[in-house]
Order: C-alpha cells, then structure tokens, then sequence
C-alpha cells in the first residue's frame, strides 16, 4: 500500500491529505487533478512566452511536474538533481560559487533528506518543499541565494 498511499505522496495531492485529512479523498483527488492541468498549462504558457529555453526554465519545468503529477512519491525525487545541477551551473557561471564549493550540493542535499527521511520524521515532507523553494530562487534569482558574495564586495 505503501506505493498508492496518497499521505506518503510529494505532490499536491500528498500536501492536501496530510494538511487536511478530515476532507474527503475525493475532493483532494479532484483538486490534485485541477492542479496537474493547471501546471500542464501554466508551464505550456511559460514555455511559449520564451525565446530561449535555459536551466532555469527546465529546473522550474520539473519543480512545477513534481508538485503537480498526481502521483508522484519520495523515491522520485531524484529528479530534482536536474534542477541542483542547473542552480549550480548558474551560479558558477555568474561567479556566485567556486567550483570546490559546488560539487558538495547534490551530497548535501542527498544527505538533507536522507536525514529528513530516516532521522527526522516530521521533517519528512517539509524538506523537500523547502529545497524545491530554495532550488527555485537559485535557479531564478541566484544572486540573493548567494548573500555571501554581497559582503564580500562591500568589504
């Protein structure tokens, strides 16, 4: 049951049962559905307004399926590397990072919610949301995710 149980799922559906367990499984399946069209469009729109399809439109491509599929379990967030490495190509390309210092990202975020997963229970869901925002911002404005770099010039 473990792999059709909709509480143990990374998705919208997943997030709506656990935040909402007294709602009826129906509703929660209707509204993951919307959601999952809505994403479709939403990123078919994205994806037509722009002349040039870069990392940062591929990382938000795979954030905005792993939220939106309607199945979609912990196993599978392996594809969020595609998005890390992304990030991590962005902000070596803009100097925000060294390249020493950017090989440790998918160890750490591997590391991250495997001690999510294993160690810290009530951690379990919550990570992976957040590193999804954090991937996001990098992706999308990576120099304010490197706010280590803005002291560095002000000294």
């Amino acid at each position: 049951n473990k792999f059709f149980n909709e509480n143990l799922m990374v998705n919208l559906i997943g997030f709506l049962r656990r935040a909402f367990p007294s709602v009826e499984s129906s509703l929660i399946r209707s509204v993951g559905w919307i959601g999952y069209a809505v994403s479709i469009i939403y990123l078919c729109f994205v994806w037509i307004r722009t002349g040039e399809i870069k990392e940062r439109h591929i990382g938000l491509a795979i954030i905005v399926t792993i939220l939106g599929s309607p199945h979609f379990h912990y196993h599978d967030l392996v594809l969020l590397l595609i998005p890390i490495y992304g990030a991590m190509r962005i902000m070596l390309n803009q100097k925000l990072l060294k390249t020493d210092e950017t090989v440790l990202i998918p160890l750490a975020a591997s590391i991250l919610l495997f001690i999510s997963y294993l160690l810290l229970p009530i951690l379990k869901y919550v990570v992976p949301y957040l590193m999804m925002i954090i991937v996001l911002a990098a992706l999308w404005f990576p120099e304010k995710i490197a706010f280590w770099k803005r002291k560095e010039i002000q000294e």
